[in-house]
């Protein structure tokens, strides 16, 4: 009898570890199996040397009569943001803005190398990163703020006509009215509720939320007071790490100090729960990786991805919301946006802006890697037997011609000698004498570059006591 393999695994083994439950860079279809997440196609580079310019800006004068400016090139990720349908990203130590077509010039210099922190009124828009802050604006140009009253601040949000910016000692300030370069002495506040320091301010639904180190306390515009703010609610839930914040819709997401992925909808806290191998993974990474983890919230035809992204361990932990399933992905890109119609992400540290199309990576072919759930006497509705598996069965859509390798492990953590073959169209390979076996994965892996939806997998076993 042929019998459906689980496909739908999400890491919930608790014997097996997450190196044998991969998910790799393919995501749940929405009626069945799973299809593969979109390659990287470059939208905007920004790391040359060099760039044309009109002849009004002046420049090296070329022998052809094109002229140019040095500017410092583009390279880590440390942030993006969209004003009046312009992208503003800081690359490296340089600040860019992108047209809609791709086209990229360079603004100015933005220093330090830690991710910044951008928010806009329409006219003006904040930069900071720490000790380095700056207001851009196209009538002035990019500019230091230089108030005294403004202390170092690492995040930045816009709230009804004011900017709002995270302070030492647990404290924020809120600027003065469509001025963000401007701070009042008397409009600073203080997070009270816990004696932690703010991380991180962050504006939702007309909300603020101040994610301290183990609290986040939501204020909202009263219209009374100074500054105008009133706190609304108190979540006894922190911050691992200033970055480890986005939201998408309604829905906050972020990485609490109990190192665990979290979601905020108002003032209602929830976990998003992690299989026990996830968790356990989650847990053993150094306090570097998860002080620095980041998170990136973007959609994707109209499905919803939540990507946490830890660079210093070379990993991406996927949260796909419509299944509610995890998977993993290459590390390329570490921010993501909206703009000009399209979900675009900013690359790690190569000054690139991408947009997700086709299935390749920047001209590299991408590893694809779905594993079956545990396979055992069980799965049949037979506990305790051993068996034969004579026929595997692997139902798929490609609609080009592309290769497949097929493993099947037995002992559970050793994928060799692969079975590889090439499929088209519409329809189900039959793979044949795997031999006796007590427990063991099936792992499917292709290099294609081209679609390739693994829509089922089954097998035929025979038992051997029979």
């Amino acid at each position: 009898m042929i019998t459906p393999l689980p496909l739908e695994t999400s890491y919930q083994s608790t014997r097996l570890p997450v190196t044998s439950q991969t998910t790799l860079n393919l995501y749940p279809h929405t009626i069945t199996g799973y299809r593969p997440f979109p390659g990287l196609k470059v939208f905007s580079r920004f790391n040359a040397a060099i760039e044309a310019l009109d002849a009004a800006d002046g420049g090296l004068d070329a022998a052809d009569g094109t002229l140019f400016t040095a500017y410092i090139a583009g390279g880590d990720d440390r942030g993006q943001q969209l004003m009046k349908n312009i992208l503003y990203v800081v690359s490296g130590r340089s600040l860019f803005k992108i047209e809609s077509a791709g086209s990229g010039s360079y603004i100015g210099v933005i220093d330090g190398t830690i991710p910044v922190s951008m928010a806009t009124n329409g006219t003006q828009l904040i930069i900071v990163a720490g000790a380095h802050k700056y207001v851009y604006t196209t009538a002035g140009g990019l500019a230091a703020i230089t108030d005294s009253d403004l202390d170092d601040a690492y995040t930045v949000a816009y709230l009804d006509s004011r900017f709002i910016y995270d302070q030492p000692d647990s404290e924020f300030v809120a600027s003065d009215l469509n001025d963000g370069t401007s701070v009042d002495a008397l409009y600073f506040a203080s997070a009270e509720s816990f004696p932690d320091d703010i991380l991180a301010v962050y504006p939702l639904n007309q909300l603020i939320y101040l994610l301290g180190e183990t609290s986040t306390e939501v204020w909202y515009t009263s219209g009374v007071g100074v500054p105008p703010l009133d706190r609304q609610a108190v979540i006894e839930h922190g911050l691992v790490g200033r970055y480890a914040v986005d939201s998408i819709d309604d829905t906050l997401y972020f990485v609490d100090h109990h190192r665990r992925p979290a979601v905020v909808e108002g003032a209602q806290y929830a976990p998003l729960i992690l299989s026990s191998a996830m968790a356990k993974a989650w847990d053993d990474y150094p306090e570097s990786a998860m002080s620095t983890v980041r998170v990136a919230c973007y959609s994707h035809e109209l499905e919803n991805f939540i990507d946490f992204i830890f660079p210093q361990v070379d990993k991406v932990w996927t949260f796909h919301e419509p299944s509610r399933q995890w998977f993993e992905k290459t590390l390329t890109t570490t921010s993501a946006i909206r703009a000009f119609g399209k979900t675009l992400l900013l690359g790690e540290s190569n000054a690139t802006m991408y947009e997700l199309d086709g299935y390749i990576n920047d001209g590299d072919v991408v590893e694809r890697t779905k594993d079956t759930g545990l396979i055992n006497s069980e799965t049949f509705g037979a506990p305790g037997r051993s068996m034969t598996l004579n026929t595997l069965y692997i139902a798929y859509d490609a609609p080009t011609e592309v290769t497949v390798n097929v493993y099947f492990s037995k002992d559970l953590t050793a994928f060799s000698n692969p079975r590889t073959f090439t499929v088209s169209g519409n329809g189900r390979k039959k793979l044949t004498s795997f031999g006796s076996f007590h427990e063991g994965i099936i792992r499917i892996t292709t290099y294609a570059t081209t679609k390739l939806d693994i829509l089922s997998v089954s097998a035929d076993v025979e038992f051997l006591d029979e």
